[in-house]
């Protein structure tokens, strides 16, 4: 069920939607479905800070976001349009902090490479998100292949250092304004 964004989040509450006249009807319901997802990754990010087991409850947390991208429908209003990059900053600016706290646990514990960067799973999120997006008529989930092997990527110890360092925060900013959704050609 969906609600309106300030709406009851309790399963079985009513929906309420206070029509803004400056807004159609289609953004605001887009609006509120883009809140609840918001609602939803924000507490996936807090429920994955609280796992006992830093590198558990990272990756558990990239699962759980790349999940919430398999409904490919929703994920298109959010990302489309002339809203959509502001949508994935405003949600980007809501995660970080705890992001960053799910990284800094990982690197104390020493299992996540002390050169991996927020920046860094901030873009990396795009990559199995966009397989999710081209291997959706294979069977099986796919992209959660490739995001096992990123992530047996970022484990520590470092075996080599990374070419290149991570992008500066106005730089991830500028790749996610840049983020759409996929457009097929058959």
């Amino acid at each position: 069920m969906v609600r309106a964004a300030g709406a009851s989040s309790a399963p079985n509450a009513p929906w309420k939607v206070h029509l803004r006249p400056n807004m159609s009807l289609k953004e605001q319901l887009i609006e509120a479905l883009f809140e609840q997802r918001a609602e939803e990754m924000v507490a996936l990010a807090s429920q994955a800070v609280a796992n006992p087991d830093p590198w558990a409850g990272l990756k558990g947390f990239l699962t759980a976001s790349l999940e919430l991208q398999e409904d490919r429908g929703l994920k298109e209003l959010f990302l489309g349009g002339a809203d959509g990059p502001a949508r994935i900053l405003a949600m980007r600016a809501r995660i970080l902090p705890i992001a960053t706290q799910l990284v800094a646990r990982a690197q104390e514990s020493g299992q996540l490479r002390p050169d991996v960067t927020t920046s860094d799973f901030a873009l990396t999120q795009v990559m199995p998100g966009t397989l999710l997006d081209v291997t959706r008529d294979l069977e099986g989930d796919v992209w959660r292949r490739y995001l096992a092997l990123m992530l047996q990527a970022f484990e520590g110890p470092v075996s080599e250092p990374l070419p290149v360092p991570p992008p500066a925060p106005d730089e991830v900013d500028q790749a996610m304004r840049n983020w759409g959704p996929m457009r097929r050609t058959s």
